[in-house]
């Protein structure tokens, strides 16, 4: 299956009008390949749906495509992640004086529900992860002792990024939503596992030259691992089973927020509603080196 890079690559922008404009300012600007394509279909299947140009469009054009999208039942996430990127191609056209006035602005995101976060069998992904080969079993537990997302995962350098403290602790500086860069703690037994690694990115891209793999390539590739283990799970899963487990432990919503790398706290806020679901003793298994030895947090460098 083609990458997001690919498939970005092969979309030809210049030939789609305004909304071309829109993706390549917001190609040059860094957005990924994945954003990039979602915005695309998501533009071009609202102008099909208004049936003009979307700068074109007015008003009433939107408070009827907004129906539309209404009567077609889709799921509130859904509808408000479809005006989302509406407004955010209108802002960016009356930002460039292609029009004067916002369509959208009259139109009103629906209620959203805050789903308590879906944790996995904790137990059971960290069995499946310690039967892994190093590459794999360091993935998972990137997600499952760290809380990393697939694209901070793909972009790992262990040479570069895993730095020793003062303290005898070790941290990973990843880069995370929108390029937001912070400091995440990582077991020592992990730590150890990263640095014995050679240098270069830690899901090295097949192709030649290309860096390392993308998100979408971890999600499905994490997934695969976990199915074949009998798990029936997401990458993501992972990265909530450990927040859950790690508001269960600190009781502190910042040190959650910050090691998850939430901008917002009302997200966190999620994850110490659903801590009452104790995966802390399962996860705190991936504290334990191959061995099953313990490896001691202070003072213990690899």
């Amino acid at each position: 299956m083609p990458s997001p890079e690919e498939r970005v690559f092969d979309l030809d922008l210049e030939s789609m009008g305004l909304i071309g404009d829109y993706l390549l300012e917001c190609r040059d600007a860094g957005h990924r390949p994945r954003t990039i394509l979602l915005k695309a279909q998501r533009l071009r299947a609202m102008q099909q749906l208004i049936g003009k140009p979307l700068e074109e469009a007015t008003d009433a054009d939107l408070a009827r495509w907004w129906r539309r999208l209404a009567r077609r039942r889709l799921a509130n996430n859904t509808r408000g992640t479809y005006l989302s990127h509406a407004r955010s191609f209108y802002e960016w056209a009356c930002r460039q004086d292609h029009l004067q006035v916002d369509p959208t602005r009259r139109l009103r995101f629906p209620m959203r529900r805050r789903s308590v976060p879906r944790d996995v069998d904790a137990a059971a992904a960290v069995a499946i992860a310690q039967a892994q080969p190093a590459q794999d079993r360091i993935t998972l537990q990137l997600m499952l002792s760290c809380g990393l997302r697939c694209a901070e995962v793909a972009g790992i350098e262990p040479a570069r990024d895993l730095v020793a403290r003062a303290d005898g602790r070790w941290v990973l500086h990843v880069r995370g939503k929108g390029g937001h860069a912070r400091t995440v703690r990582v077991p020592v037994s992990l730590a150890r596992e990263l640095r014995a690694l050679p240098e270069g990115p830690l899901l090295p891209n097949q192709r030649a030259g290309a860096g390392h793999v993308s998100a979408d390539w971890v999600s499905h590739h994490v997934a695969d691992v976990l199915r074949a283990g009998g798990l029936d799970a997401t990458a993501h899963q992972l990265r909530h089973t450990y927040g859950t487990a790690l508001a269960g432990r600190v009781k502190d919503l910042q040190v959650v927020q910050q090691q998850l790398g939430h901008v917002s706290v009302a997200t966190t806020a999620g994850y110490v509603r659903a801590a009452g679901i104790d995966a802390t003793d399962a996860v705190e298994d991936l504290y334990r080196g191959p061995d099953g030895s313990v490896q001691e947090e202070e003072g213990n460098t690899p």
